[in-house]
């Protein structure tokens, strides 16, 4: 059974995702109610707004500071693994002047139109296009020009103009999960960002729906929503070496989309 999580607004994601590769069809599949949004972390972002050599405003988001309401204890596993036990920093980023933005010519929204971005708090982000557009979040300017982040760790982006955008009724498909981060830090530094499919077996079976810069993987045994343990302020996740037994990890660091 092969799965995939798609970007696009038609069909609406089946919790992100659709059948596709390591999948076991004699284990029921069930769904996660955990809300990511329910994390206890609180973030104040600053912005601020330059003007790019064509004069048109660009917000830029800087480094988000974050405040916890606690420190969760210490943790560790029936195996001895142990994590700091520190508070996972919630973190937002935005297109700016330091990004790669690449101008397309096609309306993506056309096919679909408008659906709340899995990967952002803010509900007015959304994302539209085929699925190999990627366009994880977008936002919209007068006149339809709509600007999507496409690769959040390479500070990637697309820009285009939408007349779909443009004479849109303000109707937006709810998302159907979410929200989860675009990609996450682990205690040791190695970033790991959500995929488009599942690629391959995994150990007892499991899924993974992030791939680590380090060739390691985050498994869960349902639904990309489960990924994370985020009943406390400090997530932690299941990481396999080399399709080896999942250890219990502590997540640092997760990034949303965000401009605010």
């Amino acid at each position: 059974m092969r799965r995939s999580i798609t970007w696009i607004a038609i069909p609406l994601m089946a919790v992100g995702l659709t059948a596709c590769g390591s999948g076991d069809p004699s284990e029921p599949e069930t769904t996660t109610m955990t809300s990511i949004a329910s994390s206890q972390t609180t973030t104040t972002h600053e912005s601020t707004t330059t003007t790019t050599s064509s004069g048109e405003p660009t917000t830029t988001s800087e480094e988000p500071t974050t405040s916890t309401s606690s420190t969760a204890p210490s943790s560790s596993t029936s195996d001895g693994d142990a994590t700091s036990g520190e508070a996972t920093e919630i973190a937002t980023v935005w297109v700016d002047d330091s990004w790669t933005v690449e101008q397309v010519k096609e309306d993506l929204c056309e096919m679909g139109g408008l659906t709340e971005s899995s990967f952002s708090e803010q509900d007015e982000l959304f994302t539209c296009g085929p699925t190999a557009a990627s366009a994880k979040a977008c936002t919209y300017e007068d006149g339809g020009r709509t600007t999507c982040i496409t690769d959040p760790r390479g500070q990637m982006a697309i820009r285009f103009t939408s007349p779909t955008v443009d004479n849109w009724d303000g109707q937006m498909r709810e998302r159907d999960t979410g929200p989860i981060p675009m990609y996450v830090e682990l205690e040791d530094g190695v970033k790991c960002s959500v995929l488009s499919h599942d690629h391959g077996k995994h150990w007892n079976n499991q899924f993974s729906w992030y791939g680590c810069e380090d060739d390691s993987e985050l498994l869960t045994k349902e639904t990309i929503e489960g990924t994370f343990d985020d009943d406390s302020d400090a997530w932690t996740v299941q990481r396999s070496v080399d399709g080896s037994k999942p250890t219990q990890t502590a997540v640092t660091r997760a990034v949303y989309a965000g401009t605010r």
